[in-house]
């Protein structure tokens, strides 16, 4: 919460409205994570010993957001070569969303 409480434009965007913001401010908290010996032995082995951390962002989606507000999802492609996306839930998702 703290991440996008004091919106810098400079690491974060906010669209559609508020229903998603996007933050590239450190964030101390991942750390743990991203120094995981068991994650980065399997992005190694997936991309190969030279693999790095190029960087993170993190994303919220308000409870208002609907499917429609974040439609690239469905479609998006950066063409920056071969990337791995990890994608850690903070909260819990429900595997069947009510329609």
């Amino acid at each position: 919460d703290a991440a996008f409480a004091a919106a810098d434009p400079a690491f974060t965007s906010i669209a559609s409205n508020g229903a998603s913001m996007v933050t590239r401010v450190h964030l101390p908290a991942l750390e743990p994570l991203l120094s995981n010996s068991s994650i980065n032995a399997a992005v190694k082995a997936y991309l190969g010993d030279d693999a790095l951390l190029d960087g993170y962002k993190a994303v919220r989606l308000a409870a208002h957001a609907a499917p429609a507000d974040n439609i690239a999802a469905l479609w998006h492609n950066d063409r920056a070569g071969n990337r791995l996306k990890l994608f850690v839930r903070l909260h819990d998702v429900d595997p069947r969303p009510a329609a």
